[in-house]
């Protein structure tokens, strides 16, 4: 088992194969990109008792409306800087496991292979050891090529591969949102695409250069087969990485220094999305159908990585990085330390990941209690309202039970004419007919019992003129019609 220390160049993409969209899964904040589970995001809705549109337009509104209390709620699977705003397409998402960007084992295992089956493929004395295994060994390249059906050639090989084996990375590493920019090579051809190169640019997550991390790499064969891979990769690499030089418009990393200190124990390779048709195919077998360049075994153009938005939108000089450079250097052991500090943020994460869900878990519960202690006070209320009406009800019902006819029916009047005075409302009540089942002189007697209770009964005047005095005029017209009853 070799222990080795990656150190990435360039920008680095492996794609997971999921894409994400502004004001649905992806929210932006203060320099960064938040990314999210939709169906986390569907939970903070419940739990915040808000109702989910059914129409995406209206859900991405909904979404957008509460861009910052959904941050807020540290829900997202995480965080990436970016200085890019307002996508106007989706972001392609780096692969990771349980939320942390890695550089997949299979992706590198699947660099390493490419070197190998050129080495083999040019019969190489240093992967003699490796094509001694092969039990199939004429019409290599035929088989190589011809990949309709699975050949002696496929069976051998997977025999082979299955001996090297290769970890991910496990270190959390970070990453950048960056803008893929497909550019012409020859920077005659450029000038020719104006616009049309921001019409086909893509966001991707990528994995930020500069960081180290460290992985396994096992020969698990008995005849150490894959011994000679240092030189084999940078037989590979190399030329292609010296070839960027060429079209590296952004001077960040030491191309030269890093061809360098190429050696035995230092190699270096291309891998993940974008690196570059020619580093994924093999030397003197290589033909690229879509190539608009003369010579069909490469590239007219290549996909670079802008990692902020400039004012040259043809050229992009000294902006652009090329992706998938990694230098891999051979160590003699891990570094506990590292080890030890890279164990502490991986749990770290998931501390921080599972405290954001047990917080909304927690919010959830409280709104449901908080709801369910409204709903018994409500129910409290309404029932004690219902006894307190119930009681006024009886208490009505006492007081007209002790009340004789007349006094009933003027209450009744009285609560179909509420704020009007006793005394005006029988008065209407004998114009109006409502008194007719009862003994009017009765009627008459009650009324001026009410008038006197009311201090209205006013039998002189010292007025000047008895006419504009109210209480002795009604107690003339009640006067009189109290004559009829002698």
């Amino acid at each position: 088992m070799s222990k080795y220390r990656l150190t990435i160049l360039t920008p680095v993409h492996i794609s997971s194969g999921e894409e994400y969209e502004l004001n649905y899964n992806l929210l932006q904040r203060d320099g960064y990109t938040y990314i999210f589970d939709e169906f986390k995001l569907v939970e903070y809705f419940l739990s915040q008792n808000i109702s989910i549109p059914t129409n995406i337009n209206e859900l991405k509104r909904l979404i957008k409306s509460k861009n910052d209390e959904i941050i807020d709620s540290r829900l997202y699977i995480r965080k990436i800087e970016s200085e890019f705003l307002g996508f106007e397409k989706p972001m392609l998402e780096n692969i990771s496991t349980d939320g942390v960007p890695i550089v997949a084992g299979s992706s590198l295992k699947g660099s390493l292979r490419t070197a190998i089956l050129d080495c083999l493929n040019q019969n190489l004395q240093e992967c003699s050891n490796i094509s001694r295994l092969f039990k199939q060994r004429k019409n290599f390249k035929e088989r190589l090529i011809n990949k309709k059906d699975r050949t002696p050639y496929d069976n051998d090989l997977a025999e082979i591969f299955k001996y090297l084996k290769v970890t991910d990375s496990i270190m959390p590493l970070e990453t950048k949102i960056y803008k893929t920019i497909n550019m012409k090579k020859e920077k005659s051809h450029q000038a020719n695409r104006e616009n049309k190169v921001e019409e086909i640019a893509n966001y991707v997550e990528a994995i930020k250069p500069g960081q180290s991390f460290e992985i396994e790499i096992k020969d698990t064969h008995q005849n150490k087969i894959f011994q000679n891979l240092s030189w084999i990769c940078n037989k590979f690499y190399i030329p292609f990485f010296a070839e960027d030089q060429k079209y590296y418009f952004s001077k960040k990393t030491d191309i030269t220094q890093t061809v360098e200190n190429a050696s035995k124990s230092v190699f270096i390779i291309n891998v993940g999305r974008f690196g570059g048709a020619e580093s994924k195919s093999l030397n003197n077998l290589r033909y690229i159908k879509a190539s608009k360049a003369h010579d069909k075994s490469t590239t007219s153009a290549r996909t670079f990585a802008l990692e902020s938005n400039v004012a040259d939108k043809i050229y992009y000089e000294n902006s652009l990085l090329p992706f998938g450079w990694i230098t891999c250097e051979r160590v003699e052991k891990y570094d506990n330390g590292s080890k030890l500090i890279t164990i502490k943020k991986l749990q770290k994460i998931k501390e921080e990941r599972f405290d954001a869900i047990d917080s909304l878990i927690k919010q959830k519960k409280e709104k449901e209690q908080e709801a369910k202690e409204k709903a018994l006070q409500r129910q409290k209320e309404l029932e004690e309202e219902e006894r307190r009406r119930k009681k006024e009800q009886e208490e009505i019902e006492a007081r007209l039970a002790a009340m004789s006819p007349i006094e009933r029916k003027i209450e009744e009047l009285r609560v179909k004419n509420p704020g009007a005075k006793i005394t005006t409302i029988i008065l209407k009540g004998l114009e109006q007919g409502e008194f007719t089942d009862f003994d009017r002189c009765e009627v008459l007697h009650t009324l001026k019992i009410k008038m006197e209770e009311a201090n209205e009964w006013k039998e002189t005047t010292e007025a000047k003129k008895p006419e504009k005095d109210k209480k002795y005029k009604c107690t003339q017209e009640v006067m009189n019609m109290l004559k009829e009853c002698d």
